[in-house]
């Protein structure tokens, strides 16, 4: 392109423009970043910023105190308390759901507890007749002994009187302490 096409050409010049002062000002920003003078003078302006955002924190908290209006820190704090407390809330249930199966197995064992008892119950009962029928039976032999035993006296008595009566008084008698004897035995055993 000759000099009068890019004097005609406004693009052109804009370009050429552009390239010499992007090069100019890279070159100075380069030296400019690059000095230790820059360094320092950032890390003072870094530090000033630092303190007085610290001191504006501090005023903050402080106007927030006495207004009563609760600061980041304490809306982080319950926050996380809130946390804490729906994990228990949580591990509270969980004990829950597992409270209920044990309860669930524990009115199971319960039941067989019942049952046991009204076997036993049952098993008593049947064992209780059986030793009623039985210790009627071993009275009844008694009985019959001392029958046998009390009828050859009364009949030596009554064979000596010579009266019939005497031996049906006696028998009748010795009959009623039978039956008495054998009551309170039966009231013994049931107690």
């Amino acid at each position: 392109m000759s000099e009068k096409e890019k004097i005609n050409d406004p693009a052109a010049f804009f370009r050429q423009y552009y390239g010499e002062m992007e090069d100019g000002w890279s070159k100075l920003w380069e030296q400019l970043l690059s000095s230790p003078v820059y360094a320092q003078a950032m890390g003072a302006l870094m530090d000033a910023y630092l303190s007085s955002q610290q001191a504006v924190q501090t005023n903050l908290k402080k106007y927030m105190e006495n207004l009563n209006i609760p600061t980041k820190d304490d809306l982080a704090r319950v926050a996380y308390q809130v946390v804490q407390a729906e994990q228990k809330i949580s591990e509270l249930q969980k004990e829950i759901k597992g409270m209920k199966s044990l309860e669930a197995k524990l009115d199971l064992v319960l039941a067989e507890v019942k049952e046991a008892k009204e076997f036993q119950k049952q098993y008593r009962q049947q064992g209780e007749q059986k030793g009623l029928v039985d210790l009627e039976k071993k009275l009844e032999e008694i009985q019959a002994l001392i029958v046998a035993k009390t009828g050859a006296k009364s009949q030596s008595r009554s064979s000596s009187k010579g009266d019939g009566r005497g031996s049906a008084k006696s028998q009748g008698q010795s009959a009623d302490k039978k039956q008495k004897a054998k009551t309170e035995t039966r009231q013994t055993v049931l107690v």
